[in-house]
């Protein structure tokens, strides 16, 4: 297999082109006239063609050495950035980053709050975007598909998977605003035992689901649930149509703002985790980078309950 000139006979060649002789060449490389020119020769010698044309006093660049002064330019200016290029990728300040999430984490203000932060951090990382479900993303990201993921736990179990808590916030009542209990600033969950309920399917998060039944269960009733949404967002349509109260993470608030006032739930109310996933023993520094900066900006963003 041939292989390209060397490099250092590139960097000859370029500074003899470019100082129009040897003489000057030499003194702007620091070596000896003899070397330089031996050096020049051999790489004619390895191309098979001469790149210069030697007159008494001057040089004239052949076809083959304008040719070659083209290529070889850009490709020393390559050679010359591997090093940065290197030290920055090695600190995570470079290259590709996939991120997954949740329909149900886009709509928390802590994701673009992580994402205008790792920008900031890290603005020679190119981001890409994966939205699906927690399950189908939990595998990506175990496949080295998706580099990490937001996602609603609980997670499934999968052999080179990690997944770290981030937030918890808690899930509130959706009320239509002209439901009685739309002027409180804040209800019991116990209050609830006689009102129509809008759920969302299990399957979506069935961990957050069971957690809501859980509660009402503890709070001495059983839920009366006349309707089973296919996503959180359309639970909350359904309600601003007056179908019932919803209950739902308490970051989904600005949906159908118009229509239905969002009211904490007083005491200990189900709470709607949110969790990073990724790979275990993961190699980039560029996502252990990501997932560390996902962590440290978690740190106070739990909504809090009322009391």
């Amino acid at each position: 297999m041939n292989k390209g000139p060397d490099l250092r006979r590139l960097r000859y060649f370029v500074a003899v082109a470019e100082a129009g002789g040897f003489r000057l060449a030499a003194q702007r490389i620091g070596i000896a006239q003899p070397p330089l020119s031996q050096q020049i020769m051999a790489l004619e010698k390895e191309l098979g063609h001469p790149l210069f044309v030697r007159h008494a006093r001057s040089i004239e660049l052949t076809d083959a050495g304008r040719t070659l002064l083209t290529e070889a330019v850009p490709l020393l200016e390559r050679a010359d950035a591997i090093p940065l290029r290197v030290r920055r990728a090695a600190e995570g300040a470079q290259g590709m980053l996939c991120i997954g999430f949740t329909a149900a984490t886009s709509l928390h203000p802590f994701l673009p709050r992580l994402l205008r932060a790792y920008r900031r951090s890290a603005p020679g990382v190119a981001l890409s975007f994966v939205e699906d479900e927690t399950v189908s993303l939990c595998d990506r990201v175990a496949e080295g598909r998706v580099a990490a993921a937001i996602i609603r736990p609980p997670s499934p179990m999968r052999e080179r998977l990690v997944v770290k808590p981030l937030l918890d916030e808690p899930v509130r009542a959706a009320v239509p605003r002209d439901h009685p209990l739309a002027t409180r600033a804040a209800i019991a969950l116990e209050e609830l035992a006689s009102e129509d309920l809008v759920l969302f399917e299990r399957g979506l998060a069935p961990g957050l689901y069971d957690a809501i039944l859980a509660a009402c269960v503890a709070a001495g009733f059983s839920p009366q649930i006349v309707h089973h949404a296919p996503q959180k967002a359309s639970a909350l349509m359904l309600a601003a149509g007056g179908a019932g109260i919803a209950l739902v993470p308490a970051s989904l608030g600005g949906i159908h703002a118009d229509d239905l006032v969002m009211l904490p739930l007083t005491g200990a109310p189900p709470l709607a985790p949110m969790a990073i996933a990724m790979r275990e023993r993961e190699p980039s520094i560029r996502v252990q980078r990501f997932v560390q900066l996902a962590c440290s900006e978690a740190i106070g963003w739990n909504i809090p309950a009322e009391d």
